[in-house]
């Protein structure tokens, strides 16, 4: 199944399927769906500028850290891939992990939730509009169908747009 596929299909279950929605309301979904709690912490010292975030995962739950300055729409992205992380049952990383730079997701891994996550965070601001095409080219180094979409949304999920462009 490919990422399109994969969040339509949850989006679907999750019942946020045709409608916008916000972080709060997609993890307050995502929890009862998994049965884990899932947090997302602001963290001020992501750069603000790029697209990058954290997921430390426990026993009891997964907390997902987003840069604190950044826009909704980046905020969103950010919690998006983080979760499709989670979704998509990667390895769980430690505090230690992240704190270190210790064994980061494999380059599959973040290519593949990478797609997800983008398909996810477009989804939530444009419900009415599921794209069957994406523009857009993959690098070369993109080798799987899943990680070659996800460059595609990349680029066409832009986190300096504004929601209505």
């Amino acid at each position: 199944m490919n990422a399109l596929q994969e969040a339509r299909t949850l989006l679907r279950q999750l019942g946020l399927s045709g409608r916008r929605f916000t972080p709060e309301i997609f993890l307050e979904r995502l929890d009862s769906r998994l049965g884990i709690v899932i947090d997302a912490v602001p963290d001020s010292r992501l750069p603000v500028g790029g697209i990058s975030g954290a997921c430390i995962t426990t026993n009891a739950s997964h907390v997902v850290f987003y840069p604190a300055g950044g826009s909704e729409r980046l905020q969103l992205a950010v919690i998006c891939h983080e979760c499709a992380h989670v979704l998509l049952r990667h390895r769980g990383r430690s505090v230690d992990d992240v704190l270190t730079g210790a064994d980061p997701p494999s380059p599959a891994d973040e290519l593949d939730a990478e797609a997800l996550g983008a398909a996810l965070a477009h989804f939530a601001e444009r419900p009415e509009r599921w794209p069957s095409r994406i523009e857009g080219t993959p690098p070369s180094r993109a080798t799987s169908r899943s990680s070659a979409l996800g460059m595609r949304l990349r680029r066409y999920f832009r986190p300096g747009q504004r929601s209505g462009a």
